[in-house]
């Protein structure tokens, strides 16, 4: 198997070689979606009156402070800035304080490479300053899976400390999220119309989570939208697990192929996935280009 690793395999998002994936810091601040990059384009914060159901947000242990700090993660600091746009610009739509605060990586990929030593210096640190705003009133919100099953699943084994729990106990998957402040039908967001066919992978991430379908719920909520909930397990990409070599990628592709072959077969218009890398996956096995649920959440908004 080791001759099989030998062999460098690019990705096929950009050519970016897979071997950076793993870099949890860059000097591309410049590209970097972040409060400082968004400038004048970032939506101004207004205040909303506070939507009914309020009781729906505590059964999800969800308070209606509304008192955000988005948790964007690398993927939308590196490549996705829209998805991010889209995540706060909902937030705010409903009320909202949203912060975007300089932060660094999960250490997700340290914890994959098996660089635990650093992993836990980097959690650590990370996990303060969320900290300092949970201790603030703020709640957490993340829109990329594996980011949130680390802060929330990995989090507290891997440095054991109060602090850590405080921070899982007070992060939110940005559906579930929306969900729990829109309640039972009653909410504020008014939507348009849109007569479409989506078919909706779940990332594993979402899965370790027990957040399988909250995705698939929130975009039902669009009138005349057909979601569809594909439940064909891992589309084999692993994060960045499949990117590292050609013998990995053909791994992968067995792993997803009922996957490929429901998407292919069905030919839905447009298919939705909340992970990045999901998304490459789909994206290289089917004629599908997927999309984050937030762009479309976004674009049906009145």
């Amino acid at each position: 198997m080791a001759d099989h690793e030998e062999r460098p395999f690019i990705c096929p998002l950009g050519k970016w070689p897979a071997q950076k994936q793993a870099r949890t810091q860059g000097d591309r601040k410049g590209d970097r979606f972040r409060a400082g990059r968004l400038g004048s384009k970032r939506p101004k914060t207004h205040v909303y009156p506070l939507v009914s159901k309020a009781e729906a947000a505590e059964r999800a242990g969800v308070s209606v402070e509304r008192k955000i700090v988005y948790y964007h993660g690398c993927v939308v600091d590196y490549f996705d800035h829209k998805t991010g746009q889209a995540v706060v610009q909902i937030l705010e739509r409903l009320g909202c304080t949203v912060e975007v605060p300089e932060l660094i990586c999960c250490s997700f990929p340290l914890l994959n490479a098996g660089e635990f030593d650093l992993a836990r210096k980097r959690a650590n640190k990370l996990a303060k300053l969320l900290h300092g705003f949970v201790e603030d009133g703020y709640q957490v919100v993340y829109s990329c899976p594996t980011c949130g099953h680390t802060l929330k699943e990995v989090y507290p084994k891997l440095l054991n400390s109060e602090m850590a729990r405080n921070v899982a106990d007070n992060t939110y998957f940005i559906s579930s999220y929306l969900l729990a402040l829109l309640g039972d039908g009653e909410a504020e967001l008014e939507f348009s119309d849109n007569p479409a066919q989506i078919a909706y992978h779940t990332p594993c991430h979402l899965r370790s989570q027990d957040l399988s379908e909250e995705s698939v719920e929130l975009l039902r909520l669009i009138p005349q939208l057909e979601v569809e909930y594909v439940d064909k397990g891992c589309c084999g990409m692993g994060g960045s697990w499949a990117l590292r070599s050609k013998y990995r990628a053909e791994i992968a592709e067995e792993v997803g192929k009922p996957l490929f072959d429901d998407v292919i077969e069905s030919r839905p218009e447009i298919v939705a996935t909340d992970c990045f890398s999901c998304g490459i996956q789909i994206a290289r096995h089917t004629d599908r280009p997927p999309v984050h649920p937030m762009h479309i959440l976004l674009d049906a908004l009145r």
